[in-house]
């Protein structure tokens, strides 16, 4: 068979037009050594195998160049904790805690609701809580039948005719700039604006804030402030981990503040202080206490957040027709076993969906 005829099978066997363009590209000074060495020498068997040997090399050549990611395009990488992360004893202790809370939820549903939780980050590696808030409220709706759950991990979820088969979008722990897309930015204003909820989750204040990407200097850049607008903060700080601080509870007769103690009560996780935030607008639920925590212990002497002090932890708010529930808390997973919380967010879901 003549080296011709074996560029036409090779070019046939390849999967796609990538390949054979590839294929071609590096394959046709080859073909024409070898038919030169053929018509020369007459050596056919050995051109066969020359050939047989280089379209294999070639197909397996093509396949890697064209997965092979451009250098000069930046590729974030996009990480979520998958339910696999989870072990079986954090999803006992979520289970056991909400089946602590009453099988009828706090409000009857108007009708059938639909809650959009959304985890997304971007070059930044996620919280192990997420996965744990996800199955926390999945376990509320299989409680208390106030919500269906979606768990959705692309930015595809905003898409116009899938958002508007929900009642409210959950931003779990979603943290860098997690789709730039203005067709999504504007179907999740519109969203908010004709009546969606929303809820933020501890370190969603940092969604669609630039975590990474080729040009360093925009590193930490707020891409898209709208959000920080709907959320009601930005520039988010904290200290350890594992802070532990007295929590005000500003409005006790408030229907969502109706598990919590209303003289307060002390509790660790890592508490968030934002530097652009203002209660214009909001109802600020929980706050620190700065009289009855420890803000000045070493080595936190000197440090002052914020010049006013004012360190609000949870609030809601209108938003055109939309609602808005924030809290900062949720760092560690065990804030998703606590039945003071689960019954909170059971409550903020009702809120933002309009049945409480």
């Amino acid at each position: 068979m003549q080296p011709c005829s074996w560029i036409v099978f090779c070019l046939l066997s390849l999967p796609d037009k990538q390949d054979k363009i590839l294929f071609v590209e590096f394959s046709l000074p080859f073909f024409t050594t070898l038919y030169f060495t053929e018509v020369m020498y007459r050596k056919s068997s050995v051109v066969f195998l020359f050939v047989l040997l280089f379209a294999v090399a070639s197909c397996i050549f093509a396949q890697e160049k064209k997965d092979e990611k451009p250098a000069d395009v930046y590729q974030p990488e996009y990480r979520f904790m998958p339910d696999r992360a989870m072990s079986q004893s954090d999803k006992d202790l979520i289970r056991d805690a909400v089946w602590t809370l009453s099988d009828k939820p706090p409000a009857a549903p108007k009708k059938e609701r639909n809650l959009m939780i959304f985890d997304l980050n971007l070059d930044f590696e996620g919280h192990r809580s997420a996965v744990c808030a996800n199955y926390a409220f999945q376990q509320i709706a299989e409680r208390t039948k106030a919500f269906k759950v979606t768990i959705a991990h692309e930015a595809k979820a905003f898409e116009a005719e899938n958002l508007k088969t929900f009642d409210a979008v959950i931003f779990n722990n979603t943290v860098g700039n997690v789709f730039t897309e203005p067709e999504y930015r504007k179907n999740l204003e519109d969203f908010v604006m004709n009546g969606g909820g929303v809820i933020g989750l501890h370190s969603a204040v940092e969604c669609f804030v630039i975590y990474g990407g080729e040009n360093k200097e925009d590193i930490g850049k707020d891409d898209w402030a709208d959000l920080g607008d709907i959320l009601g903060a930005r520039g988010m700080k904290h200290r350890e981990t594992d802070e532990k601080v007295f929590i005000k509870v500003e409005v006790p007769d408030s229907p969502l503040a109706q598990s919590f103690p209303k003289e307060g009560f002390y509790y660790k996780d890592e508490i968030l202080r934002f530097t652009k935030f203002s209660r214009k607008d909001i109802q600020v639920l929980l706050s620190l206490d700065n009289a009855k925590s420890n803000l000045n212990r070493p080595p936190y002497q000197d440090v002052k957040e914020r010049e006013d002090g004012d360190y609000a932890l949870a609030w809601i708010r209108n938003v055109d027709k939309g609602r808005l529930c924030y809290i900062a808390l949720g760092h560690n997973p065990y804030h998703f076993w606590d039945p003071m919380f689960l019954e909170f967010y059971l409550r903020a879901a009702q809120y933002v969906m309009g049945d409480l």
